[in-house]
């Protein structure tokens, strides 16, 4: 296809798979209900553009990769659920192109099972607009990262079912996934220490918080100089500290906007205690981890992880809005609330658009071709 070609199919996608998402819900009565095949539609459409395809400036490395992975090699390296995935799959198919293949389905599978728990709880169609906007281009060439995403994804909706057990065990798998998930370990450890005492994160517990985290942003270099002591982090060495790019950081203060605008709502809400600590902890740490995005290249992806805070947290804070079924001492307009955000997704995705679309970029893909693994 042509580069106009690819766009269009990208944005037709887009489209697509976000009307099937809200199509998917229907409200009865006050009351919403789920239609399965719509979803099922959404997952086919995903599925066919990411899997039968071999673009993406990562596409033949991952493919060299797989060929010459062998146990000895497999010992060495940090990301060793992933590889150790591979080196399994082809042992039986022999063949990266269909290892590759299966590895994407797996992860749009991930990526739909997460949806299909979070049913009845969140507004599917802002989910799926949410992962178009920030991921869905970046899938077809980061796969052992966008495997690391979706279990996040997967361990975030566990941990507002609050099934800490699976929660955690997801969140191991997606540390062997890619080691940036290792980033995430602190979160859970501060919101199963608040939950398991039964208490809400107040605005003094709030305070402190932040202050950790600028204490941890100034002595960043230091932690930094650490963390590459250690094994697991010494595949990052080559990347550079500071990024090329240089910035302010003006812009995560603009997309942050309606998280912190949201978090300010439920703060002093009916919300559960647990599910407000989830949101407000994730928030603020998702934010630092922005903003050293701009000091620390190795940190500049790590803002995909948290990709439950826009697929489930929004959406969920949406639909109960909407609904009334919590009250808000702050209540700021329901039509409000969903045009800024929609306003937000709708830049980061125009951002992250132009950005893949230059095939020169670090995370460029090249022209879309339809390609059979088989």
């Amino acid at each position: 296809m042509s580069q106009i070609h690819t766009e269009y199919l990208y944005v037709t996608v887009y489209i697509v798979t976000t009307i099937f998402g809200f199509l998917s819900q229907i409200k009865k009565k006050g009351q919403f209900r789920f239609r399965g095949k719509w979803l099922f539609f959404s997952f086919l459409v995903h599925w066919t553009i990411l899997s039968f395809t071999d673009i993406g400036s990562d596409y033949w490395q991952y493919a060299y990769n797989i060929e010459t992975t062998n146990i000895t090699m497999l010992l060495d390296v940090s990301e060793i659920g992933f590889n150790g995935l591979c080196l399994l799959l082809h042992s039986i198919f022999k063949s990266p192109d269909i290892v590759i293949f299966i590895i994407k389905t797996i992860e749009i599978s991930i990526l739909y099972y997460a949806f299909y728990r979070i049913r009845l709880k969140v507004r599917l169609g802002l989910s799926i607009f949410a992962y178009n906007a920030l991921i869905f281009l970046q899938a077809l060439n980061l796969l052992s990262m966008h495997m690391a995403i979706v279990l996040l994804l997967l361990s975030f909706v566990y941990l507002l079912e609050g099934n800490n057990m699976r929660s955690m065990i997801i969140l191991l798998f997606a540390c062997t996934c890619h080691v940036s998930s290792m980033l995430l370990v602190p979160i859970y450890l501060i919101i199963w220490y608040l939950n398991h005492g039964g208490k809400r994160i107040s605005i003094a517990m709030i305070v402190i918080l932040i202050i950790s985290l600028i204490f941890i942003t100034i002595q960043i270099n230091t932690i930094y100089l650490y963390a590459m002591r250690l094994p697991f982090f010494q595949h990052y060495e080559t990347y550079d500290m500071i990024q090329q790019n240089e910035g302010t950081g003006i812009m995560q203060y603009i997309y942050f906007f309606p998280l912190f605008l949201y978090i300010l709502q439920i703060i002093n809400s009916s919300l559960k205690s647990e599910l407000c600590n989830i949101f407000v902890v994730f928030t603020l740490v998702a934010f630092v981890y922005a903003l050293l995005g701009y000091k620390m290249e190795v940190l500049s992806r790590i803002n995909m992880s948290f990709l439950g805070l826009y697929t489930v947290f929004v959406p969920y804070f949406l639909h109960i809005q909407n609904n009334k079924s919590i009250r808000f001492k702050l209540n700021i307009p329901y039509s409000f609330n969903l045009i800024v955000w929609i306003f937000i997704m709708s830049v980061r995705m125009y951002f992250v658009f132009q950005t893949n679309m230059m095939v020169e970029s670090n995370t460029g893909i090249y022209n879309y071709n339809f390609f059979s693994p088989f």
